[in-house]
């Protein structure tokens, strides 16, 4: 049985020898997007550069909730909310 741990060990250890570049790479990712999808983990492994993530745009500032008030000719025109 120990034979078999140490075995199965020594092999992993060459594996992740082997690939110390790219596991740092992919570690770098990681910290830099949070996630990766499968083709960003792929391209990784190919040993591709990813292109800058996409920054996240902020969303507008909510407006005022506003109450919509039916003029005479029975079309809507929103007005402003009274203070609260």
């Amino acid at each position: 049985m120990d034979e078999i741990i140490r075995s199965c060990y020594e092999n992993s250890l060459k594996i992740l020898t082997a690939n110390k570049v790219k596991l740092i790479e992919l570690a770098q990712a990681l910290i830099a997007r949070e996630t990766l999808d499968f083709d960003e983990l792929e391209a990784i492994f190919r040993g591709e550069t990813l292109p800058p993530k996409p920054l996240v745009m902020e969303l507008p500032k909510t407006q005022p909730e506003s109450t919509v008030q039916p003029k005479p000719d029975g079309i809507l025109k929103p007005q402003p909310a009274a203070p609260r």
